[in-house]
């Protein structure tokens, strides 16, 4: 229990109690050996199935009332196999399960071996130490991946996450425990860490703004901290201090403590990590290991957010305004194209003909998921849901075109959200509404929006997202106050130009000095290439100069005429 008022644990607080009710298991015998052989039989070509036997075991694991040593020992037979299921989980759209419920029940078992054996328990006379501390280090380390999980998905991590994961290392910090190191196979770097910087691990991950990243980069960043956390100090002093974190609060770190607080405050030293990194970026040499898979602009974000806090730009004011949006490049080409189906936008004989004779170019999707993640109907493939007809008679393709009994597809249905303003500002809005998951969002996604009184649709990228009990909310950065909804295609040096894909021409603003761009697909458009631009009849030939922006979603370049105009 916490007091609302401070979010501090009232005097009978301690770590959820876990309800030891069962005495031997249902699906093998209770010991390491047997739920071994029980884990090796799983299906785990069958997914589902997996994970619905190891939540069942999981469930019944984190009941069982057995000595200390023992439950541990069966509960590490498991482990490996649901971490497994669980990575299967997180990549698979059709999973039945969520990866954090297998996680939690991982924990609850954990939490059991520490109960049987914490100084003060019935057994306290039968504890093992090192049992303990072993139990100790893989419950924190598995509620940093419930945590990590939280993040990737922009929302809160359970209910008492914090002021459990608080009160596990203030036990630890009570019984000498924080530098029992030891190995973790679930780590990718294959460095053994001590219990403190298990800790810190999960400090560092939820104070680097993961709400502005993308689901790739915070899942780097989660590894990479295996390497960093020993460059990060936790102190008593807490002086000067940028980060603290009070280990009798149900919160993560906060910036800058305030003077009033009175809890167990620990300073989260991390100047001396963000000083290497930019060290590294300055090309000095470093004392600290920089995986491949971090770029440059990662490396930045991540020095802004453990050093000074940054203020804003702009100012912001309170909003109330009623907004509607549509994410994803070919919802925001349809909407800007005033609801014209984008194979009716190409007008050529080639265009008309490709489209006579491509089947995939008026596809319905069946769901909002499956549209958002489509930046053009014939770059699905079969394995998409989309059903593959035959092929026509190519010994004949004169008579493709008239084909007058042809069955027509119905064209893409687009949709646009309803939303408020929370606030504005010149760069652009935070936005929240009602979010019922049938649209999947994140961060780095283009969207168009515009207010309910203005039919300009305005061009903007997410950069922060959250979600807290069905309500989301985002800020997003405008790009531009309009845009030219385009066809384009890279012009290949063999096999001629490749097919149209949708783009979107951000016009020049010379008073924000800001130069024109183009929008397009993320593949296969790259810095250098040569590209044919058509827009209502008229194509042009451009080249691709510097990248502006890239996401997971989009990518946004400089450019050059090399023949004809564009109309700005």
């Amino acid at each position: 229990m916490t007091d609302a008022k401070t979010d501090r644990p009232t005097d009978s607080a301690r770590l959820e109690e876990v309800s030891l009710s069962l005495q031997n298991l249902s699906f093998c015998e209770s010991n390491a050996s047997s739920v071994s052989d029980w884990v090796a039989n799983l299906p785990l070509t069958n997914i589902n199935e997996t994970a619905s036997q190891l939540r069942n075991a999981t469930s019944e694991l984190a009941q069982l009332n057995l000595e200390g040593g023992a439950k541990y020992g069966c509960l590490e037979a498991v482990r490996p196999a649901l971490h497994y299921v669980c990575s299967r989980l997180d990549r698979s759209r059709s999973a039945d399960l969520d990866s954090r419920e297998l996680l939690e029940n991982l924990c609850t078992g954990y939490k059991g071996v520490i109960q049987t054996l914490m100084p003060g328990s019935e057994k306290q006379k039968s504890a093992d130490r090192e049992v303990l501390s072993k139990g100790l280090h893989r419950l924190l380390s598995d509620m940093s991946r419930i945590l990590l999980r939280a993040l990737q998905n922009y929302t809160q991590p359970p209910q008492n996450f914090w002021w459990e994961l608080n009160e596990l290392f203030r036990l630890a910090e009570a019984m000498e425990l924080t530098q029992f190191r030891m190995d973790d196979d679930e780590n990718h770097a294959g460095q053994a860490l001590t219990i403190e910087e298990t800790y810190i691990r999960s400090l560092l991950l939820v104070t680097c703004k993961a709400n502005q990243l993308q689901k790739s980069d915070i899942n780097i960043i989660f590894s990479a901290l295996e390497l960093w956390a020993e460059h990060v100090v936790l102190s008593h002093d807490i002086k000067d201090a940028l980060l603290t974190v009070d280990l009798l609060a149900n919160r993560g770190p906060a910036y800058q403590a305030s003077k009033s607080d009175k809890g167990e405050l620990r300073a989260l030293r991390t100047e001396v990590l963000a000083y290497e990194i930019e060290a590294y970026l300055k090309n000095v040499s470093t004392n600290i290991s920089i995986p491949d898979t971090l770029s440059d602009s990662l490396l930045e974000h991540l020095i802004a957010a453990w050093t000074l806090v940054q203020e804003r730009n702009f100012g912001r004011q309170r909003s109330d305004a009623s907004l509607r949006f549509c994410a994803g490049l070919s919802a925001a080409h349809f909407f800007l194209s005033g609801g014209v189906d984008f194979t009716a936008q190409l007008s050529s004989p080639d265009a008309l003909l490709r489209r006579e004779v491509n089947p995939f170019l008026d596809v319905t999707y069946g769901n909002a998921d499956e549209r958002r993640d489509s930046d053009d109907p014939w770059s699905q493939t079969g394995d998409g849901g989309i059903k593959i007809p035959e092929n026509p008679n190519v010994e004949a393709p004169e008579m493709i075109l008239l084909e007058q009994n042809r069955v027509e597809r119905p064209a893409v249905v687009y949709e646009h959200l309803e939303a408020r303003a929370v606030d504005t500002s010149p760069s652009g809005y935070q936005i929240q509404w009602l979010d019922d998951g049938s649209q999947k969002m994140i961060v780095g996604d283009l969207i168009a929006l515009r207010e309910e009184k203005d039919q300009r649709w305005c061009i903007a990228v997410i950069r922060w997202m959250s979600n807290d009990r069905g309500i989301t909310r985002m800020g997003v950065q405008l790009l531009a106050p309009k845009a030219i909804p385009v066809a384009v295609r890279t012009i290949q040096k063999k096999g001629g130009p490749s097919d149209y894909a949708r783009g979107l021409l951000l016009p020049e603003l010379r008073a924000l000095k800001q130069e024109a761009t183009l929008i397009t697909p993320k593949v296969p458009f790259a810095t250098g290439h040569k590209v044919h631009v058509h827009r209502q009849g008229l194509q042009t030939t451009a080249q691709l100069l510097k990248t502006k922006e890239k996401t997971e979603s989009f990518n946004q370049f400089t450019f050059r005429m090399l023949d004809g105009y564009l109309e700005t």
